[in-house]
């Protein structure tokens, strides 16, 4: 708040101004450095009491009651008005008080990113995590909200940038149109869990991509939880929800459609035979 500085206005004696706001049972009186600690001022002008340490001690006056007596000395109208600017004027110093603390909060501690990638020997597992820490203030609302979105833009821009170096190489190996010559296998890659509506509902399915094939397996969660278990990634198949990212390399055996417009993905197989198998084996 801003009061008035003349000559017979708050803080005329060299002291901060203090904010006055009229409430029901009298004044409401705080410093603007520290608007949460507040003190209040009730009685008349010539039998005023204040809820503040130096009233307590003094019992006779306090800078509180003083600057009560002067902003609001007068009555009627004229003193309605100044309760009105007085109220005015305080809420919106509060509003900017809270957006300098978030500020502040910000300044102090900046914002960190924690950056955790994941990977196998064998180049089963790569997986990358991104995390964010910063200091919130709850009374900055919006602040807040435009902070968080400018961080998950961040994130976002992070994340694509790694998917798109797997696909380019940096995850599975590129030679998944190669064949097993023993069953006519294939090299493919798990990628997520997806849904459709469906004649019978939302319908579950698994992508996958076999070289430049993009393929789907359809079925409910028990079938395909069974199929990563398959692949080799029993940990996995314990969450089996749309959206879910995968990744998991493995083999996949395909037979046409009836129709020849489709290809189905028949059997899922780890990506190398169990030691001492001898053979995939139908």
């Amino acid at each position: 708040m801003n009061p008035r500085q003349n000559g017979e206005e708050n803080g005329a004696d060299g002291t901060a101004p203090l904010v006055i706001v009229k409430v029901e049972n009298g004044f409401k009186v705080y410093s603007p450095a520290d608007p949460r600690k507040s003190c209040l001022v009730t009685g008349s002008s010539e039998d005023p009491a204040c809820t503040c340490t130096e009233f307590q001690q003094n019992a006779l006056t306090c800078r509180h009651i003083e600057a009560v007596r002067t902003t609001f000395g007068g009555n009627g109208a004229q003193e309605e008005d100044r309760y009105a600017v007085e109220e005015r004027l305080a809420i919106q110093h509060e509003n900017g008080g809270a957006q300098e603390r978030a500020s502040s909060n910000q300044a102090a501690a900046p914002t960190q990113m924690l950056v955790k990638r994941s990977v196998s020997p064998d180049g089963r597992i790569d997986s990358l995590s991104v995390e964010f820490s910063t200091p919130v203030d709850e009374s900055a609302g919006t602040a807040v909200v435009n902070h968080a979105a400018r961080l998950l833009g961040i994130q976002a821009a992070i994340v694509k940038g790694f998917l798109n170096g797997s696909r380019n190489g940096g995850g599975t190996p590129a030679q998944s149109n190669q064949r097993n010559q023993e069953n006519g296998a294939v090299l493919a890659e798990m990628v997520s869990i997806g849904g459709m509506d469906g004649k019978w509902g939302r319908r579950l399915f698994i992508t996958l991509q076999a070289g430049s094939q993009s393929l789907r397996l359809y079925g409910n969660k028990t079938q395909l939880a069974e199929a990563i278990q398959n692949a080799g990634f029993p940990r996995m198949a314990e969450r089996i929800e749309e959206g879910v990212a995968l990744r998991v390399p493995c083999r996949v055996i395909t037979k046409p459609s009836p129709d020849g417009k489709y290809l189905n993905i028949e059997r899922v197989m780890p990506m190398q035979p169990p030691a001492g198998n001898g053979g995939w084996g139908r």
